[in-house]
């Protein structure tokens, strides 16, 4: 299964039912033979079909099936842009040191989600469908596989202004006239990689300590009434967020930074550490035993 750029066919598709039309019969039977469910009862045409594979029950189906590592490309689309590019994809995966196997394997994973109609659109607008995009996409009340956790937008939200504006100031950007402007600037400032790694590099040595504790998940932790100074530090850059009184959490987009930077701007220490082994789709949907915990309801540590 190739790349494929969206100048293959005469116009992009603006939806999934779209993307299905402009299939060839080898190609639906591909996704017919993968995804058997679809065909129960047969549906009348394509809109249909691609109604139907957008379903929950089917999508949960779809991605219990994958390959580890095709769930984990299916979870970078979850937290990338939507669309996101080829290039914003593999950057996701392979970090700015564009690990050479990930490069290798990317395409025919991705392959696998197109064929399974999991996802959709040429290589410059990536789309994955939005029910998967629900179940495996971070939230404050339900921390992903991935150990990420809510973008800054989310975990600003209901945040007064006025705290917003001393964040923005206190990480070195200019202060805005509104709420809504001052997280976009926060937000770019921690997509950047120059820029971040600028900003990390003033960082105290046990203000990246914490850091290094969260950015493989849980992204949550817990804080007293009145935060050490290397949990201060970060508080008022927005580097953590607090999402309830006592608890703190590390924004997807610092997350991502430190997952995927090169060694300048990044503690070595988090390059090194192991990855906890990521979480089945299994466990993710199965009814929690009584008295035990579901992996979505871990508990945040102690910052």
């Amino acid at each position: 299964m190739d790349r494929m750029s969206t100048e293959d066919r005469p116009s992009a598709p603006r939806s999934l039912a779209e993307a299905l039309r402009g299939r060839d019969d080898v190609s639906l039977g591909a996704l017919l033979r993968s995804r058997p469910d679809l065909i129960t009862p047969v549906p009348t045409d394509l809109t249909q079909l691609a109604t139907r594979a957008g379903t929950r029950a089917s999508v949960v189906r779809a991605l219990e099936r994958l390959d580890r590592f095709t769930l984990q490309t299916a979870e970078a689309l979850a937290v990338a842009a939507d669309p996101a590019t080829y290039d914003e994809l593999l950057g996701l995966m392979a970090g700015d040191d564009a690990d050479p196997a990930v490069a290798q394997a990317l395409p025919h994973a991705l392959g696998v989600l197109r064929e399974q109609a999991l996802v959709w659109g040429g290589d410059d607008r990536l789309r994955l469908v939005r029910t998967a995009r629900e179940l495996l996409a971070p939230s404050p009340q339900h921390p992903s596989p991935t150990g990420l956790g809510p973008t800054v937008q989310e975990a600003t939200a209901g945040m007064s202004p006025g705290r917003i504006q001393e964040i923005v100031t206190a990480a070195g950007l200019p202060s805005t006239h509104d709420s809504v402007s001052a997280v976009t600037s926060l937000t770019e400032l921690f997509s950047d990689r120059r820029r971040m790694a600028a900003l990390l590099a003033k960082a105290p040595a046990d203000s990246l300590d914490v850091l290094e504790r969260l950015v493989w998940g849980p992204p949550y932790g817990q804080v007293t009434a009145d935060p050490a100074p290397r949990l201060r530090w970060l508080l008022d850059r927005g580097l953590l967020l607090p999402t309830a009184p006592g608890t703190v959490v590390l924004p997807r987009e610092v997350a991502l930074h430190l997952r995927g930077a090169s060694r300048t701007g990044r503690p070595s220490r988090c390059r090194r550490r192991s990855r906890p082994p990521p979480f089945t789709v299994h466990r993710l949907w199965t009814a929690p035993r009584p008295g035990r915990r579901t992996p979505r309801s871990r508990p945040s540590r102690n910052c």
